[in-house]
């Protein structure tokens, strides 16, 4: 069975080979990342992990809000899942291209599937659930997917009340939670949520 790290990168991986070919990027100069004159301690980085930086910090410089960008971001993320910048750089990517919302919510449960406990990644769903504006049942049905699997992720149960409280519809909520609590009488995640 794969490591978590290894399914993070398979969200993305599929297109890496196109995606980071030299000649569709031939106009950028990668930036290596800047260590300081004397690092104490220099990361093992993998060649993947460096190219796909070192092409994303030429990216930001240049403020490139492109398709190309866009799916550059995809790999980053998939690197680092709680990458901050380039979560919000993706935003701002979608924003200048019209990039599908709902494929990008596909991505997001994507990633939710193997990176679940990342502010990042949750922050950017309900910036982009936002911008849809309806979505309560989609969102319901993630979180308690996720929530059959870890029924005391922060994460999950702080996006599924966000949710609620968005849309105000609570119909249902205790059954979700008697089923939990009756899995695990002791999930305090389960009771607050009543």
């Amino acid at each position: 069975s794969p490591t978590m790290a290894e399914s993070v990168v398979t969200c993305a991986s599929h297109n890496l080979e196109e995606d980071l070919d030299t000649a569709k990027w031939s106009d950028i100069e990668p930036i290596a990342q800047d260590d300081g004159p004397v690092p104490v301690v220099l990361p093992l980085y993998s060649p993947e992990f460096t190219q796909i930086m070192d092409l994303f910090r030429a990216v930001l410089a240049k403020d490139e809000r492109s398709a190309r960008a866009y799916e550059l971001t995809s790999h980053v993320i998939s690197v680092n899942p709680a990458n901050y910048t380039a979560w919000q750089f993706r935003r701002l990517c979608i924003e200048a291209t019209q990039a599908s919302l709902t494929d990008e919510l596909e991505f997001c449960s994507e990633m939710a599937q193997v990176s679940a406990k990342n502010y990042q990644l949750w922050h950017h769903r309900r910036v982009i659930v936002e911008m849809i504006g309806t979505g309560i049942e989609r969102e319901l049905s993630l979180t308690e997917s996720l929530l059959a699997r870890d029924a005391k992720n922060y994460h999950v149960w702080s996006h599924r009340h966000w949710a609620l409280r968005r849309f105000g519809q609570w119909n249902g909520e205790f059954d979700l939670i008697d089923r939990l609590l009756t899995r695990d009488v002791m999930n305090n995640s389960a009771w607050n949520h009543r």
